[in-house]
């Protein structure tokens, strides 16, 4: 009798472990105008960002164009075509000599994470060329 109960006991947590729901990752597409801030790691460059993405279906590619304004000041980020893959919890983009590495929410409307410069500029001689994005579906 107890081996029978054992047995029922087993089978009835194996079944519960077995029906119980698990929560995958979204598969969002990065379309659209994400708009935000950005700032270097030394604090003395920021200003604001729009991304433009594009992501056909099926797709783990990302194309675009991305505008980053600091007003009258410089920035090492520079405006230009944005290319890149979307692996559904993050985002790996380059936008002229930058990569970013961004955390997409679970609802595909908010992107933050960070940039760095593999191509220096005169401007960013003194300044650091990285620094945190964040961004949110415009």
């Amino acid at each position: 009798m107890k081996k029978l109960a054992f047995a029922l006991a087993i089978t009835l947590l194996l079944a519960a472990c077995s029906s119980g729901s698990t929560v995958a990752p979204l598969d969002v597409s990065l379309n659209g105008v994400f708009t935000g801030t950005f700032v270097n790691v030394e604090d003395t460059q920021d200003g604001t960002a729009t991304l433009n993405l594009s992501q056909l279906a099926d797709s783990s590619a990302i194309t675009g164009n991305a505008i980053f304004d600091t007003g009258d000041r410089n920035t090492c980020l520079i405006n230009g075509l944005v290319t890149g893959t979307n692996s559904g919890a993050s985002a790996s983009l380059t936008i002229g000599g930058a990569n970013l590495q961004l955390a997409i929410s679970n609802n595909g409307n908010t992107l933050s994470g960070t940039y760095v410069l593999v191509t220096a500029t005169d401007i960013c001689s003194s300044e650091s060329g990285s620094g945190t994005i964040t961004l949110s579906r415009s």
